[in-house]
């Protein structure tokens, strides 16, 4: 016979998985007069087997492996114990593993437990081959939450009132913040967030400039601030004093993003009769009051979204909000393809307008539109990471005597060495005396550009500032532009053109029918003293190519 149990932390996180900040202080195990609970081991982690102390005379012993995450393994296994007592021929395991790992084995058919109690339904197996989730109701919620400092917490009301994400997202410099993020194909948290993100980007800009530093391996903010994703139970119910279950050691305040939340589903993976009758007792019981009272107590949202005394207490978090919901399939989507393109690196052809127009001197400023948009070009290089492919052209009416174009620096992989080449390259950009705005035949000798070599492994495009009209007459012309750019397009090998309508005379509608036809996103920055955020934005304009 094994050893006594041991305490109930260890017992709950010996799994391994995701850090819970909630550890509950009173979860035993449930052991009564003629019922033993032994400790064994299972998939490397601890379990918990209930039988009872005399072999009952059964015509069928039904055993129930269950598997969870770990901040719920002990009100799990306690609930399993008290039923398996009741039931003299059922034995239940219960072990606590990390989801990501239940879910890459269950989808590679390698096998996974009777039920599964993961962190989020972004882990449901029904996709995969693996038997309908039966029943899939959450049995509890926790938020997903930016985790911001006290400081500016109070500047936007709190504690009188709580902190939305938007607020905090839209009060932020995106090139003097770091964006915490949890790994998305590792942590569900950071999924939902790349979800609950992405439904604030109409109304903060800068959300995709974030992410894009962040998946995409930009270097790093130059400001000391930051933004870590986290969960409501981790900011509101800390296991140890002064744990907020952020890295940084200081206080946090909870700020909500939309419809993000874990939301803990019960799913019955077993096609066994006897079994799936067993995992039925256990879900319902786990929905019981009692059970949901536990869950409570450890500082997760209950079933209805209700919060308990753990989370009610906490002023840092704002446990009277709804706990919202996992995003809908669709969003869901979306955020895995958003992850997956940003994770890819640029083939970036970075092409700007140098005609005599980017001389004027901008009101407000200490400078001219070159000088503005050559800032915010070595701006956008900067947060760059070394495996991006960066080129850069100059053009105007006539610059090499028979193109509009000149190449400033060749297509080629950020080294020391290109990086330096792109700063000198940069700085080397005059406006050309009394020349003209070349814009349509460089725009498709730049996408014809980038097509030659165009490299799967990499997000492929052009980013094109231009401050006024098309002005030379043996031009291709707008019309027979945007024709031919629709004719050669290869949705197999997208080349999309984001451009940048700069200043007051810039062709607006031009550079918006071109972004158009080649899947390319289209800034407009009338006033040049925004073409700093507007580039950076452009730049990092990937969100869903080459997937859209």
């Amino acid at each position: 016979m094994p050893g006594p149990l041991p305490p109930p932390d260890r017992a709950r996180h010996a799994g391994g998985g995701r850090r819970s900040a909630t550890r509950p202080r009173h979860r035993g195990v449930a052991v009564v007069a003629g019922a033993t609970v032994a400790a064994v081991a299972v998939g490397g982690g601890l379990a918990l087997a209930v039988a009872g102390d005399d072999e009952p005379s059964c015509a069928r012993r039904t055993t129930l492996a269950v598997t969870t995450t770990p901040e719920v393994v002990g009100v799990v296994s306690d609930v399993a114990a008290v039923l398996a007592r009741g039931d003299e021929c059922a034995t239940i395991t219960v072990s606590a593993a990390a989801s990501a790992d239940v879910a890459a084995r269950v989808a590679a058919g390698a096998g996974g437990p009777d039920v599964w109690v993961p962190d989020s339904s972004v882990w449901s197996p029904s996709s995969s081959g693996a038997a309908t989730p039966d029943p899939a109701a959450p049995l509890a919620f926790s938020p997903v939450v930016l985790a911001v400092d006290e400081t500016t917490a109070t500047s936007l009301g709190w504690p009188d009132r709580s902190v939305d994400a938007a607020a905090v997202l839209a009060a932020t410099d995106p090139t003097a913040v770091s964006l915490q993020l949890p790994d998305p194909d590792t942590d569900a948290a950071g999924t939902l967030a790349v979800a609950g993100l992405g439904a604030l980007a109409d109304r903060v800009p800068q959300v995709d400039l974030m992410l894009a530093q962040t998946l995409g391996s930009a270097k790093a903010a130059t400001g000391d601030a930051t933004v870590t994703v986290t969960t409501e139970h981790v900011v509101g119910a800390p296991s140890d004093a002064g744990d907020t279950g952020t890295d940084s050691g200081s206080a946090t305040v909870a700020a909500y993003l939309p419809d993000a939340a874990l939301d803990y589903p019960y799913l019955v993976l077993t096609d066994d009769p006897g079994r799936s009758a067993l995992a039925q007792r256990l879900g319902a019981a786990l929905r019981g009051q009692v059970a949901q009272q536990a869950l409570r107590d450890a500082g997760l949202r209950d079933a209805t979204g209700r919060a308990g005394a753990a989370l009610l207490d906490a002023e840092r978090v704002a446990a009277d909000r709804p706990a919202g919901a996992a995003p809908p399939p669709e969003a869901l989507a979306t955020a895995r393809s958003t992850v997956d393109v940003l994770r890819r690196p640029s083939r970036m052809l970075a092409v700007l307008d140098v005609s005599g127009s980017m001389a004027a001197e901008v009101p407000g400023s200490d400078g001219s539109r070159m000088d503005l948009a050559r800032d915010a070009a070595a701006r956008g290089l900067a947060m760059l990471p070394p495996a991006a492919v960066v080129g850069l052209w100059e053009f105007s009416t006539d610059l090499t005597g028979g193109d509009d174009h000149r190449e400033a620096l060749p297509l080629g992989p950020l080294t020391d060495g290109h990086r330096d080449a792109a700063v000198s390259a940069l700085e080397s950009l005059r406006p050309v005396e009394g020349g003209g705005t070349g814009l349509y035949d460089t725009t498709l000798a730049a996408v014809r550009e980038v097509s030659v070599g165009w490299d799967v492994s990499r997000v492929n495009s052009v980013v094109v500032v231009s401050d006024g009209r098309d002005e030379d007459r043996d031009s291709v012309g707008l019309t027979d532009l945007l024709a031919t750019l629709r004719a050669e397009r290869d949705l197999d090998r997208p080349v999309p053109v984001n451009t940048i309508a700069y200043g007051p005379d810039s062709d607006a509608a031009a550079l918006a029918a071109i972004a158009a036809v080649t899947g390319g996103a289209f800034y407009s920055a009338p006033d040049p003293r925004g073409i700093d955020r507007v580039f950076l934005d452009a730049v990092s304009q990937r969100t869903c190519r080459p997937l859209c």
